[in-house]
């Protein structure tokens, strides 16, 4: 068990660096529930984009049509068929920057079509990845640097 005394040195190494390479490893080690934010909750549950916009245009006549026929969502644009899409959505995390990227050869023909904000976070999103994801993440890793 670490006496006041350990803890207080530790605490002394933990700095703005070791700070931005802990929060860094939190982004890494939760890329994936990151990414579904973005691919499962806004695109495909809500229909949005990144700035909280719905994606438009709508869907075809004759891909609604398929899109039942899939028992897929045809209510609003979900850029889902296969999956495909969605599953080449990743995050590229990088010293103090976080993007995310898609490297689906469909994605920039998509983009002319709905917009650029396709990937990223709502504002929403954002503040539950700090508050929900990121933080204790973070305050966990302090908190086992400090003992």
């Amino acid at each position: 068990m670490a006496t006041l005394l350990d803890i207080i040195e530790r605490a002394k190494l933990i700095n703005r660096n070791s700070i931005d390479t802990m929060t860094m490893q939190c982004f890494d080690e939760n890329k994936e529930e990151i990414v579904a934010l973005n691919t499962d909750d806004q695109m495909y549950n809500k229909g949005i984009d990144a700035k909280g916009h719905k994606i438009e245009p709508m869907y075809r006549p004759s891909t609604i049509a398929k899109k039942k026929r899939l028992n897929l969502p045809f209510d609003h644009v979900t850029l889902y068929q296969t999956g495909k899409l969605h599953d080449h959505t990743h995050i590229d995390v990088r010293k103090t920057k976080i993007r995310f990227i898609n490297d689906d050869p469909k994605y920039f023909k998509l983009t002319e079509k709905y917009g650029e904000n396709l990937l990223g976070l709502t504002p929403e999103n954002l503040d539950f990845v700090a508050k929900k994801i990121i933080g204790p993440a973070l305050a966990f890793k302090i908190k086992f640097a400090l003992l």
